[in-house]
């Protein structure tokens, strides 16, 4: 029981630790590599678990790794798809990463529920869907606003012509000032003004209303329903 407890908690705790230390690692390396990374430890991860499905180590490493790649995962999805999208589509793109994680879950489970005598199955699949995200991930232009924050602005010019299909710089040129003003604006701030804006209403609020909704989601018990349900 305590070694099945390990392995069904191990990614709850790592998550946590890559998604506070995604937000430094992604402004540094920039968005695009952030998601070819997240998606490189949990390809790795359930290859573990695959490849030795009776090694106690192995599955604990396994977990380990896909929980940083879950962690990871939804800071860096989240930011990269803000800073690409546009004002009109960006709400609805966000929401597509919790709603792919829950139909990810549902998937697994259904699964486990099909090859109930051997779960290394279901790890082959999850290791495949991993795979294919990362080379879908390679194809994706970096963010416009990382790199204009990084001053490189043909790159930006030309990632952000990719992302609206323009054929002529002319048609993206008002977004490109737009980003460029928020880059700037992000140059001249830095970690410790971020979190002296936490004091604004605008800032504290929300931040305080989503934790109170999380701190119900898990004392509810939902992340022990998703570890112990194949029982």
């Amino acid at each position: 029981l305590s070694e099945a407890s390990w392995v069904g908690s191990l990614n709850l705790a790592s998550a946590p630790v890559a998604a506070l230390l995604a937000g430094p690692l992604i402004d540094r390396v920039g968005r695009r590599w952030g998601l070819q990374l997240l998606n490189v430890l949990l390809a790795v991860g359930w290859l573990l678990m695959a490849i030795f499905p009776l090694s106690l180590n192995a599955l604990y490493i396994g977990r380990l790794l896909t929980g940083y790649g879950l962690g990871m995962a939804m800071c860096t999805a989240a930011a990269y798809t803000t800073e690409i999208a546009s004002i009109s589509f960006r709400t609805i793109l966000v929401t597509f990463t919790p709603i792919m994680m829950a139909i990810g879950t549902f998937l697994a489970y259904l699964g486990a529920l099909l090859y109930q005598e051997s779960w290394t199955e279901v790890a082959y699949a999850s290791f495949g869907f991993t795979v294919v995200s990362l080379v879908l991930t390679l194809l994706l232009p970096e963010s416009p606003l990382w790199l204009l924050s990084r001053g490189r602005i043909e790159e930006a010019q030309r990632a952000l012509m990719s992302l609206r299909a323009a054929t002529a710089p002319e048609q993206v040129q008002e977004e490109l000032d737009s980003y460029s003003s928020r880059a700037k604006d992000r140059q001249n701030s830095s970690w410790l003004s971020s979190f002296r804006e936490l004091r604004l209403p605008q800032a504290y609020k929300p931040l305080i209303i989503i934790n109170v909704y999380f701190v119900f989601v898990l004392t509810c018990g939902v992340p022990l329903v998703i570890v112990y349900a194949v029982n």
